[in-house]
């Protein structure tokens, strides 16, 4: 963050700048539907045959396990955003825009409002867009000494969590 003012910062983060990715491994189910095909074309001419193996529960759905290998990277994003502190209550606005370094991810803009409460306790309310929605956001922060501890909240019609964190700052 660049200090423009005691009130004002405006800021330039690169995130998930990867030099390596990830590599997943392991083992996936996959259906065999080659077989599938195979046993149902048996049995089209015999009704009778084709129903009775369903009945009986010999026609399934075959699953096969494989290797399981990927390499995955986390995207890179370019974070520019600003933040400004208003004056006696100490309440602090703050948004930013999320530029993805990827083809098919769409950028993201987040905006939050913080409240510190006798320099110990922070309520923080906010929220972010996603691709097709804006998600709330909720916390509440402590801070004694170098002790950190946060609790924060995300709320949206197709995703929500809860997540604790706890710091020391040195």
């Amino acid at each position: 963050m660049f200090k423009i003012s005691d009130r004002i910062r405006v800021g330039a983060v690169l995130r998930n700048l990867s030099l390596s990715g990830i590599k997943l491994a392991g083992q996936r189910s996959s259906t065999n539907t080659k077989d599938l095909e195979n046993k149902l074309k048996d049995l089209e001419d015999d009704p009778a045959a084709l129903q009775k193996a369903i009945d009986d529960g010999t026609i399934d759905v075959l699953l096969t396990n494989e290797a399981y290998t990927e390499t995955y990277q986390l995207p890179t994003v370019l974070a520019l955003g600003g933040a400004l502190k208003l004056p006696v209550v100490g309440t602090l606005l703050a948004a930013d825009y999320q530029i993805p370094f990827s083809n098919n991810a769409k950028g993201s803009f987040h905006v939050g409002l913080e409240q510190p409460i006798l320099n110990l306790i922070f309520l923080r309310v906010g929220g972010y867009t996603t691709d097709d929605e804006f998600c709330l956001t909720a916390g509440l922060g402590g801070k004694l000494g170098p002790l950190l501890l946060d609790l924060a909240a995300v709320q949206g019609k197709e995703r929500s969590g809860y997540f604790l964190t706890g710091g020391l700052k040195f």
